[in-house]
């Protein structure tokens, strides 16, 4: 059995505000993961911007800076950095 990576969350803007923290580890392999870690160890965030593992609409992840996307099935490596923020205008 393979240990899933452990990748960084940054929380930003409103993300930031609800969570009441700037970041997190988390062991995930994929975005679904990740999301559902993260709303495991910040409840708050369920039903604002994070529903069942998935990203709510009107929020990104950002992935090392290099793309955004919505995707949950997208695969996560080590040492990753993702950052979680409205995609309205000032985040």
């Amino acid at each position: 059995m393979t240990e899933s990576p452990l990748v960084t969350v940054e929380f930003l803007g409103i993300v930031r505000q609800r969570a009441g923290d700037e970041r997190g580890e988390f062991a995930a392999k994929n975005l679904r993961e990740l999301w559902r870690a993260v709303a495991e160890q910040y409840p708050q965030l369920e039903g604002v911007c994070l529903d069942a593992g998935t990203l709510k609409n009107g929020y990104l992840a950002s992935i090392d800076g290099r793309r955004f996307t919505r995707n949950s099935e997208e695969s996560l490596s080590p040492g990753e950095h993702i950052l979680l923020l409205s995609a309205d205008a000032g985040g």
